[in-house]
């Protein structure tokens, strides 16, 4: 009876693991690249919204590059994972920041400033649609992401703490060495110096 409930829970033990398997690496990446190529088909309906209204012109340098680059993300989305970006990452950093230069100065270019402002908030959100992408599609980046979350939070919190801390060591010692201009400005007593 023993040597049953081993073979049964091992049993049950591979079908949930194969199940799992199946729905992450092919039912739960397809669902996150339709998601993302919807956002991004929208993101880019904008940009054209804007063309179309005229507060950019068609065939702009500007215009003509944004509109390559939210179809190129629609088309490659399906590609964005571990083994594209480290290499692009790690080879070609120097083309990246040049790219990435070159794309500013483009929205940089756009005479009104509001259009400027909404034209770099849709390329923003284009790439956290894209960043999100890459850590969705990735069952390693699922979990780990709860733990370097965790962590930043860690840092953020534990520089502020210490931020705080240095702030009052400050004052104590402002207030040791200068017993009478701290008695006198009551701005920079320790309470509001936190």
């Amino acid at each position: 009876m023993d040597t049953f409930n081993v073979y049964m829970n091992a049993t049950s033990g591979v079908i949930v693991i194969g199940c799992a398997f199946i729905f992450i690496y092919f039912l739960w990446r397809q669902y996150v690249i339709d998601v993302t190529r919807q956002q991004l088909f929208e993101l880019r309906d904008k940009l054209f919204d804007i063309a179309a209204d005229g507060k950019i012109d068609n065939n702009s340098e500007s215009y003509l590059v944004l509109r390559e680059m939210f179809n190129s993300s629609i088309r490659f989305t399906h590609k964005t994972n571990v083994f594209f970006f480290i290499p692009i990452i790690l080879w070609k950093r120097s083309e990246l920041s040049k790219g990435i230069i070159y794309v500013n100065d483009l929205i940089n270019s756009i005479d009104d400033h509001d259009i400027r402002n909404d034209v770099k908030h849709l390329l923003n959100r284009m790439s956290l649609c894209l960043c999100l992408n890459f850590i969705k599609r990735s069952p390693i980046f699922l979990l780990l992401f709860p733990i370097i979350l965790l962590f930043m939070l860690i840092a953020t919190l534990g520089y502020q703490f210490f931020d705080n801390f240095y702030r009052l060591l400050l004052s104590i010692v402002y207030s040791i060495i200068y017993p009478d201009a701290m008695s006198k400005n009551p701005r920079t007593n320790s309470a509001s110096i936190i």
